[in-house]
């Protein structure tokens, strides 16, 4: 096997390719995520251990009843949203076969 040299870098065609790879590099930021869960039993224990920049932290047992009311907000919220998107896309599908 023949030995691999340092590409000379007084070459200038080395430094424009260098250059290059320098702004093909792309910068991801990833945010750092709180992860809140209840104790059920389903949760795998190793969430925390995914990644870094995830944080899970779990509620105390039996405070589940006292978070419940949010849960329900959240999803009624959610359930009206999605309906809304379904039935808008139906109707957006309607008028276009109609056309």
């Amino acid at each position: 096997m023949a030995p691999k040299c340092k590409p000379d870098s007084s070459d200038p065609k080395e430094k424009d390719a260098a250059k290059k790879r320098k702004a093909m590099e792309v910068k991801v930021d990833i945010p750092e995520v709180l992860l809140i869960l209840d104790n059920a039993p389903g949760h795998p224990a190793h969430l925390d251990k995914c990644t870094p920049n995830i944080k899970v932290l779990y509620f105390p047992p039996n405070t589940t009843s006292l978070i419940q009311p949010t849960d329900q907000g959240v999803i009624s919220t959610f359930k009206a949203y999605y309906l809304r998107r379904v039935i808008n896309n139906a109707l957006a599908a309607t008028e276009k076969n109609n056309d």
